[in-house]
């Protein structure tokens, strides 16, 4: 979904840089990558480049949690025992861009199998977006696996706009749409 929202914004005349994880997709013409590995990279890619732009788009489904330790080389099985793994929880890079919102509009997505519209409406609020974009994975064609979506988008006011199966790109165009025309 990032890389249709970075063609289209590119598409429409915008400056544009994508931030990513590894992926095969090709970056559009004329947009700025910046590859990154881990939630914290990408955490500082964003950190340092919130300044002087109009707006921030979190397409990314950032894990929420990581090891708590790094372990180099290959953890090897032992026979009886189980492995558990310690996690901490990851920065919330959407939470942060909310808190730290100086003149630009802000767009998140949020994943949700239940109760989609509460929860989006409860995020809008605690992240300081202007728009969320919400889909169901258990929904057919909602993007994951797939070069279509289907999504719901939410603005700040709590209007609601669902849209049936598109395209990625043409909901990139929905979810831009949405977001210029935001007050």
């Amino acid at each position: 979904m990032g890389f249709s929202l970075a063609k289209a914004a590119m598409q429409r005349g915008a400056e544009v840089t994508l931030i990513s994880g590894h992926s095969m997709l090709q970056t559009p013409r004329n947009v700025n990558r910046i590859d990154i590995k881990t939630a914290e990279e990408m955490f500082n890619a964003v950190k340092n480049n919130l300044n002087g732009i109009d707006y921030f788009i979190m397409s990314a489904a950032v894990a929420d949690y990581k090891p708590e330790k790094k372990i180099k080389g290959k953890i090897k099985k032992d026979t009886g025992s189980n492995l558990v793994i310690n996690t901490v929880k990851t920065i919330d890079i959407l939470q942060y861009a909310g808190e730290n919102k100086k003149g630009f509009k802000l767009a998140g997505f949020a994943l949700e199998s239940e109760n989609e519209i509460e929860n989006a409406k409860d995020k809008i609020k605690a992240k300081n977006l202007d728009i969320i974009v919400v889909n169901n994975p258990n929904v057919a064609g909602a993007g994951f696996g797939t070069n279509t979506n289907v999504i719901t988008i939410l603005d700040k006011e709590m209007n609601v706009f669902k849209y049936d199966k598109m395209s990625k790109f043409d909901a990139a165009m929905k979810i831009l749409d949405s977001l210029v025309s935001i007050k």
